[in-house]
């Protein structure tokens, strides 16, 4: 009889557990999933600012480009 009770005992600790551990699992992989769709968006964020950045520097900034390139190619090419 104690047996029995015992192993039922157990039996609802286990399922418990189980369950418990099912229920993290889903949380920590729903923050995942978000954490994820974040970082993208950032990621996205990101490179779309620095191409920004980029094109209001030359488009701002063309004799400092030109100028650039200029030495670049000087440099580069000289003998």
């Amino acid at each position: 009889m104690l047996d029995a009770r015992r192993r039922a005992a157990n039996r609802r600790a286990a399922e418990r557990c189980r369950r418990l551990k099912s229920e993290t699992r889903d949380i920590l992989l729903s923050q995942l999933t978000s954490l994820q769709l974040e970082r993208l968006n950032l990621e996205w964020r990101l490179t779309r600012a620095k191409s920004m950045r980029q094109a209001a520097r030359y488009f701002l900034y063309p004799l400092n480009y030109l100028n650039k390139v200029f030495i670049t190619n000087y440099l580069c090419y000289k003998e």
